[in-house]
């Protein structure tokens, strides 16, 4: 008797819902295209964001140095015999390639700070989302998806501070970055610039700390 009761209230709530879907229909169906409007139009232009940054952002002047632009100042003192005796300042480490690193430093670097690193053109979408709903969450800008080159283009071109508005310069110039420089330099120029703690820039000055 339970069973049969349980199994005629069923069938009486299927039956309120077909009637309430077919009087309702039309207005339900309305609003379920506007929620999910408000959910995909977002989703959408995070993914187009790379794309539509890498037609409008500017090749860089690739006549700078950009070992040098916003490089920390530093001071190396030489004796008479050309050896190194002391240092003021930052401690700045030697221009290094990836041939001149082992194998497993940039992978290192890659595994742990963007995996996609080979697979995207500066800028990760997967890595916007997740960091959009962290901010959201919070309320306020606590993450920021970078990729290597954001971070790049980060340390060589705009400020520290978590903003919106140096957020978008710094995807602007990561879409610069991945136009005008192979994946390969952009890394060599990160591991060159990155500041890696005890007043250490590059992974060549962290190495004599």
């Amino acid at each position: 008797m339970a069973g049969e009761h349980w199994k005629d209230a069923l069938e009486g709530a299927t039956d309120a819902f077909a009637r309430f879907m077919a009087r309702n229909g039309g207005w339900m169906a309305k609003l379920g295209a506007i929620a999910a409007a408000i959910v995909l139009l977002p989703i959408l232009a995070i993914y187009m964001l790379p794309v539509v940054l890498g037609w409008f952002a500017p090749p860089l002047d690739t006549s700078k140095d950009l070992y040098s632009v916003n490089r920390p100042i530093a001071f190396t003192f030489l004796d008479a015999n050309g050896h190194e005796v002391g240092h003021r300042g930052a401690l700045v480490g030697d221009r290094l390639t990836l041939d001149d690193m082992p194998d497993y430093l940039p992978a290192a670097f890659i595994a742990m700070e963007d995996r996609n690193f080979y697979h995207h053109n500066g800028i990760d979408p997967r890595g916007l989302m997740r960091a959009m709903l962290t901010n959201i969450r919070a309320r306020r800008v606590v993450a920021g998806g970078s990729t290597i080159t954001q971070q790049t283009a980060k340390i060589v071109f705009t400020s520290q501070e978590r903003t919106y508005s140096r957020k978008l310069s710094e995807l602007v110039d990561a879409a610069a970055l991945e136009k005008s420089l192979s994946k390969k330099q952009i890394l060599e120029l990160y591991l060159n610039r990155i500041y890696l703690g005890s007043g250490a820039y590059g992974v060549d000055g962290a190495a004599r700390v």
